[in-house]
């Protein structure tokens, strides 16, 4: 049933060829469409955990200023970690596994200014929500939907996207790139930022759903599928496992 239903997330043709890296260490890392806009970008990457790897290679290659939304306590004690080492070289290579020391970051181009964590979740509406606690307690994977179906959580502030570009204080057409690495709530999310007419230039998302087979998923995610591609989104590219890049061509004559 899933190789079934990836099938029909199959990247078109492009007249040009896309290039596609990828950036960060084999855990964390992501891969996104290398576009000429994302220099100087501003980034919202939501979903930290311990592994910032991706967000700080992209900060610093692309000059580009990255907002971070995470609220889990671990999480934000990694980021303070790597806060007080802004303006440091790395000193040693990425390791394997979800915990990345802070010394295999580089971050000398990185600093206050260009690399901020907002303590939140995102989500479709903006309050306190329950963010469920992953079956294993050595994870930080915790989740609004409650993906793993656990009985205990934390109560986290949430903040919808059009609330959060308030927060930042950045216009919907300064936002070139948005990462979705949510634990399940990728789809409520994205359903919220199409119906309000936000439209980021690039969507780096994991539908975390694809890892539990269900019919009931797959119509969920071929929901949100069909909403992207309304919205004048394209399908990039897919790794055909979980992981997604769309690129919104709505505004090229």
């Amino acid at each position: 049933m899933r190789t079934i239903f990836l099938r029909q997330f199959r990247p078109k043709k492009h007249d040009q060829k896309v290039s596609v890296c990828r950036f960060g260490s084999e855990y964390g890392g992501w891969e996104f469409a290398d576009r000429e806009y994302l220099y100087d970008a501003t980034v919202i990457s939501a979903g930290l955990g311990l592994d910032a790897s991706f967000d700080v290679e992209f900060c610093s290659k692309y000059r580009a200023t990255v907002f971070l939304l995470d609220p889990t306590p671990r999480s934000a004690s990694h980021f303070e970690d790597i806060r007080q080492n802004f303006g440091r070289k790395r000193s040693c290579g990425y390791v394997e596994g979800g915990y990345q020391p802070v010394s295999s970051y580089e971050l000398s181009k990185v600093s206050n200014s260009n690399f901020q964590l907002i303590p939140m979740a995102i989500w479709d509406k903006t309050g306190l929500v329950d963010f469920f606690s992953p079956s294993n307690p050595n994870h930080v994977n915790f989740s609004i939907t409650n993906l793993q179906k656990t009985s205990e959580s934390i109560m986290v502030p949430a903040i919808s996207y059009g609330e959060l570009l308030q927060f930042i204080n950045k216009s919907e057409d300064e936002i070139k790139l948005l990462k979705l690495d949510v634990e399940g709530a990728a789809t409520e999310v994205l359903l919220n930022i199409l119906s309000n007419g936000f439209r980021p230039k690039q969507i780096l998302v994991e539908f975390e759903e694809l890892f539990v087979y269900s019919l009931k998923n797959f119509k969920k995610l071929k929901g949100i599928s069909k909403a992207l591609l309304e919205a004048e989104y394209e399908l990039v590219s897919t790794d055909f496992v979980a992981n997604f890049i769309y690129e919104f061509i709505g505004d090229e004559e």
